[in-house]
């Protein structure tokens, strides 16, 4: 990466935020007693705003494409204009770059989350880790929509496989706790009855639905 002279800003948050994203997302799928998520999100907003101002300032800066990713990443499920910035800042990152924050901008806007978890599998370490958010939402959304996609008195879907759709681990052991939060508990065949789920609000910071590895 080629930086101007003397832009120490700059090149201090290009290091930090890594830190603060992978942070953000480990403690998010393990109990870090520790971890305060309020301060975490107020330091990492202030770091990605000021990133965000250099980024926006200085047409010779050449931005790391982890980093804008993650910066899209953080907010997919939060913006509904999420897709039209990326535009906006087309000219900033390489064509591959753009392509991939579409795509994934896209499977999930689209509630896709049978592409979008393919995808998911695919990506670095860190963007997984600023993605942990919008796993957790569109894995609620994805129950909803097989609800009603499967719900008769009598349909059952195999767990193994609603688990795969999710990109959940493949143990099972997170996805059956993930389905017990909706009072759905699995046959001894590994089937689980559609029209027995019942929909619940899940905590902001439920570890059952950010399970990937």
């Amino acid at each position: 990466m080629d930086y101007p002279l003397g832009n120490t800003i700059f090149i201090t948050l290009i290091k930090m935020l890594p830190f603060y994203i992978e942070t953000d997302g480990l403690c998010k799928v393990t109990k870090c007693l520790s971890f305060d998520p309020k301060l975490h999100e107020f330091q990492l907003e202030e770091c990605y705003g000021r990133w965000f101002e250099e980024i926006s300032s200085s047409p010779s800066i050449d931005a790391s494409p982890e980093i804008f990713a993650c910066f899209f990443f953080r907010q997919l499920h939060r913006k509904p204009t999420l897709l039209h910035e990326l535009y906006l800042f087309r000219y900033k990152m390489s064509h591959s770059t753009f392509i991939l924050i579409r795509n994934v901008i896209c499977a999930f806007k689209s509630n896709n989350y049978r592409h979008f978890f393919t995808q998911f599998s695919e990506l670095e370490p860190l963007l997984k880790h600023s993605l942990s958010d919008s796993v957790a939402s569109l894995r609620q959304t994805a129950i909803r929509t097989i609800s009603v996609a499967f719900k008769t008195p009598v349909a059952k879907l195999p767990s193994r496989l609603v688990s795969e759709w999710l990109g959940f681990p493949k143990n099972l052991e997170h996805f059956d706790t993930f389905l017990r939060h909706y009072n759905v508990i699995p046959d001894e065949n590994g089937d689980f009855l559609i029209a027995s789920i019942k929909f619940v609000e899940f905590t902001m910071f439920d570890y059952s639905t950010r399970q990937y590895e």
